[in-house]
């Protein structure tokens, strides 16, 4: 008589550094996706949450959801951790701004904020650099910060920004993305997609198509991509990795 297969479900790993501890407060702040949100259970977790995503190859709602769970000092160390991935592809402009969110997420003092925002706004905002500065420079952890804080925006910049550095990575080079037109303030934050990132272009004023939704090939194919990075969020939400 031949030995059944059994399958050992995956522990899942505490996050303690998810400062949103329910997995509904989690998913309000970044919205995910339909499929990702019916993931959700009463009185679950974010650590369960994070990892029902890991499990189901929802890595960008993974990404986001580790981005949006973290304070904002970790999320961007979060960003530049993974920028530091594809740093060879990166522009000279890009590295700087890498470094100086590096250098905010280690000493968040008013003098590395502004820098971190300068560095930003000497790039074109094609980089995961320049979001992960861009990210420091929206926080309101800076205790009497240099920059008037962006309340609720930098886990977008940072999420981004992981998101960007993942798909350089699976493309082996730079990624295009919509140009920043020239403005006083900060540029809006970028929505990359899990799949290849389509430029938003304006359009006349007519119903849109439907979305076609990516297949499950084409998400375990994005999934497996985006896993060292989620891997890397975990590992700093864990309190493994981090700026201190």
């Amino acid at each position: 008589m031949s030995t059944p297969f059994i399958t050992v479900a995956k522990p899942v790993m505490p996050l303690p550094k998810l400062t949103t501890p329910g997995a509904a407060d989690l998913a309000a702040k970044f919205k995910p996706q339909p499929a990702a949100q019916s993931l959700l259970k009463p009185g679950m977790s974010s650590s369960e949450y994070i990892h029902a995503l890991e499990q189901n190859n929802m890595s960008g709602d993974a990404i986001k959801g580790l981005a949006h769970g973290m304070s904002e000092r970790d999320s961007v160390w979060y960003a530049t951790q993974s920028a530091k991935r594809v740093e060879p592809m990166m522009t000279p402009a890009d590295k700087t701004a890498m470094k100086a969110a590096e250098a905010w997420a280690k000493d968040p003092s008013p003098a590395n904020q502004a820098q971190a925002s300068a560095a930003a706004a000497a790039t074109d905002y094609s980089g995961p650099g320049a979001w992960a500065a861009q990210g420091a420079a929206w926080s309101s952890e800076t205790p009497g910060g240099a920059m008037p804080p962006a309340p609720g925006l930098t886990p977008h910049a940072t999420a981004g920004s992981v998101q960007l550095a993942s798909a350089m990575e699976a493309k082996g080079g730079p990624i295009e993305v919509p140009k920043v037109p020239d403005a006083p303030q900060a540029p809006e934050v970028p929505t990359l997609p899990d799949q290849p990132a389509v430029p938003q272009l304006a359009v006349p004023a007519v119903e849109a198509p439907e979305l076609v939704p990516p297949t499950p090939e084409e998400q375990a194919k994005t999934a497996e991509a985006q896993q060292p990075y989620v891997s890397l969020g975990k590992d700093i939400a864990a309190g493994n990795n981090s700026p201190a």
